[in-house]
Formats: C-alpha cells, sequence, structure tokens
C-alpha cells in the first residue's frame, strides 16, 4: 500500500505472507520530500526499507530478469531490508547520492531479527551517475556484526564495497537488450567458521571451543555476477546470470556458483509470464572438510542436487 498524502510526502507499507510462512511486515516507512527545489530533488526516508546499496537489492520482483538475485546479495543482505534513515539526493538528471543510519541486522537476522545488538549503527554511502547508455555506481557499507554466545556476545567488522555497472543498447529487429555487473568484497560473518569454533551443549546452544579466537568469525569474501538481458520484439525477454560467491577469499573449496537463465513473455503491460532454470555448483573439497561447501551441509562432498525450475505468473494492478 502506497499513500500518497500530499506532493511533499509519501507513506509505505508491504506485507508478505504465504502457505509455507507466516505474514509479516516487511516495509513500512514515510518519506519527506524537500519543499525548497523546483523538483523536490532531496527525500528523507525513515522506517524500514530496502537497503540503498549496489544495484539489484532495490530492484523489485515485478521488473527482475530472473526471479532469485545473487548469491552474494541474499548471504550479505538477507531479505534486503532493514530499519533505519536515508537521504536520496538528485544533485543533477545524471548524478545520485545516497546516505543512510541502519541498524544493521536486517529483517532476516537469524539471532537478532527485531532488535538491534549493537549501540553504535551501520553507516553507507552510495554515489550513482546515470547517463541513460552507461550507468554505474559505487558503495560502501561499514558496520559490527554480533555473534551471541555463552558469556559476552562476539562482535566483529561488517564492511562491503560495491561496484555495479549496466550496459544498454539497441539492436535493429530484436530491440533492447542489457549487460550488467555487479562486484562485492569486504568481510562477513563466515558460517563454516562459526561452527567450526564453537560447539553445542544441553546448558546453552552456542559454546566457544578451547582456544579458539572469535575474531576469526568473520572472513574475507568476494562475490560477483554477470548478467545478459535480450528482447526479442515486444513480448518475449532472454536473461541469463552467471554469480559467484566466496565467503572466504582465503580457501579455496567454499565458492558458490551459479548459471542462471530465463525467458520473460509478456502478455500485456500488467502480466507476465517466466520460466527460469537455476544450475548452482558448490565446489567439493576433501572427505570430512568442514569448509569445502558454504551452502549444503559440511558433511556433504559432492555437489547436490539442488538444479531449480521456476514457473511465475505476475501481475501488477
Amino acid at each position: 500500500l502506497t499513500y500518497d498524502s500530499s506532493p511533499l510526502s509519501q507513506a509505505v507499507v508491504y506485507f508478505d505472507g504465504g502457505t509455507d510462512r507466516a505474514i509479516r511486515l516487511l516495509e513500512a516507512y514515510v518519506t519527506l520530500l524537500d519543499p525548497w527545489t523546483p523538483l523536490h530533488q532531496h527525500a528523507l526516508t525513515m522506517g524500514q526499507m530496502n537497503v540503498p546499496f549496489g544495484y539489484e537489492i532495490e530492484r523489485s520482483s515485478s521488473v527482475r530478469e530472473l526471479p532469485e538475485r545473487s548469491r552474494a546479495e541474499n548471504v550479505l543482505f538477507a531479505g534486503e531490508r532493514d530499519r533505519g534513515v536515508k537521504l536520496v539526493s538528485q544533485w543533477t538528471p545524471q548524478f545520485e547520492t545516497v546516505v543512510a543510519v541502519l541498524n544493521g541486522g536486517g529483517v532476516n537476522h537469524p539471532d537478532f531479527p527485531n532488535t538491534d545488538p549493537t549501540r553504535r549503527k551501520d553507516v553507507l554511502a552510495r554515489a550513482r551517475f546515470s547517463q541513460g547508455t552507461v550507468d554505474g555506481a559505487v558503495s560502501y557499507y561499514d558496520g559490527r556484526n554480533v555473534t551471541p554466545l555463552t558469556g559476552p556476545d562476539v562482535q566483529t567488522d561488517k564492511t562491503r564495497l560495491g561496484l555495479d555497472a549496466q550496459v544498454f543498447y539497441q539492436l535493429p529487429v530484436f530491440g533492447g537488450g542489457s549487460l550488467k555487473g555487479e562486484f562485492f568484497r569486504g568481510k562477513e560473518i563466515n558460517p563454516d567458521s562459526v561452527r567450526t569454533m564453537t560447539t553445542s551443549s544441553s546448558a546453552s546452544p552456542r559454546l566457544l571451543v578451547a582456544g579458539a579466537d572469535p575474531s576469526h568469525f568473520a572472513t574475507d569474501f568476494i562475490g560477483w555476477y554477470a548478467m545478459w538481458v535480450q528482447n526479442l520484439g515486444e513480448k518475449l525477454q532472454l536473461a541469463a546470470r552467471y554469480d559467484v560467491y566466496d565467503p572466504n577469499a582465503d580457501l579455496d573449496l567454499d565458492h558458490f556458483k551459479r548459471t542462471s537463465v530465463g525467458i520473460n513473455y509478456f502478455y500485456d503491460g500488467f502480466t507476465r509470464v517466466s520460466v527460469s532454470y537455476d544450475a548452482p555448483t558448490t565446489r567439493p573439497g576433501p572427505s570430512g572438510s568442514s569448509r569445502f561447501n558454504a551452502v549444503s551441509p559440511a558433511s556433504r562432498s559432492t555437489d547436490p542436487h539442488d538444479n531449480l525450475w521456476t514457473v511465475q505468473v505476475q501481475h501488477k494492478f
């Protein structure tokens, strides 16, 4: 639900639910537009909203060419949303900046989905240049992760540098197309590291192994994707993407790689039918290794059979 109460303000409330999950609040925010510029070029948003990092996080499922976002985005920004304040400034028709202050946990945090366990807030900045044919942006995120343990909780650095670019072109007969890419690098909690350095007991869900250094819960990660989209006339659209996420850049046996292809049929301006196929690959490691697979259980020594077909019908009201 979007409510435009006046030319200078807007409110949004967005719920999600299904037979496989309870109804929950995804977004609830108010945006105030500045009254002193003719086109209201500065907007202040407060509440629970999409994290304004990179390119694909803020792209709605109604316009994405493939149903799923990249693996790096799903890991680093689980749920895509957080609570805080952001200021968007359109300095020229081509140049935009965003600064935000956020709780940092996000709405899908396994331990703190509704609270912020850190006193400090996470900060974010993004600068985007949109020329029309070639667009690009730089994003930076700085914050802290909290891992609850028996005794004092562990805080580790959470940093993310993002680069994204989009190139748009037009072909005779076929129509428009685009090439898109995004790169992520920084430090993030590694579930394999936490699992290796902690244990469970009947008294507590998480105990630190003797001699383990909890600062190593966070590891250096690398993630990226490259995507191609091509329209075929006004009704059909083809899309292909290859994406990679490495949760620990110092190890060679924990890569996640995925090839995705899809076709979209636009019945009219409001209805779209999509068919997509995802083929993920998790690189196998030595038998008994606990770090070769960041997606499937650590005991698995072969790539799991987890390829996915998705058939989707969307209608916008």
